[in-house]
């Protein structure tokens, strides 16, 4: 089985800017990763282990590859046919997770997002 490593984007990535946004619009990302980091330190920490983005379903596993256990936060980011980031309310708040050393995080579920058209994830380290 191919292991995916992913490389730590830095939490202010950078999206395009449009000519006139509309005060409510949405962000459109320059590029979509499946996951995206918001501590560069947790580049090594995080590995996908299991994937599945068959919309609307969603089948995740994260695993801890750190000799320690994490407290994380993370939610999922939902991107339209356009590139365009799209929230819900509940996909916009920040879900907690606390991973073992060595542990795998799972989540099977639904999109929030009805007009996803790809998604990816957000993890944070959380601030006690």
């Amino acid at each position: 089985m191919k292991r995916l490593f992913l490389l730590a984007a830095l939490a202010g990535c950078h999206a395009r800017e449009s000519a006139a946004p509309a005060a409510d619009a949405p962000d459109r990302l320059a590029g979509l990763s499946i996951l995206r980091l918001g501590q560069a330190h947790l580049g090594g920490a995080l590995e996908v282990t299991r994937l599945s983005r068959d919309l609307p379903h969603l089948a995740v596993g994260v695993t801890n590859r750190t000799g320690s256990e994490l407290r994380l936060r993370w939610r999922f980011r939902y991107i339209d046919s356009g590139g365009w980031e799209r929230r819900s309310r509940d996909s916009a708040e920040w879900k907690q997770a606390v991973v073992a050393a060595g542990e795998e995080w799972a989540f099977a579920g639904e999109a929030e997002v009805g007009e996803a058209q790809s998604v990816g994830m957000d993890w944070r380290y959380e601030k006690e």
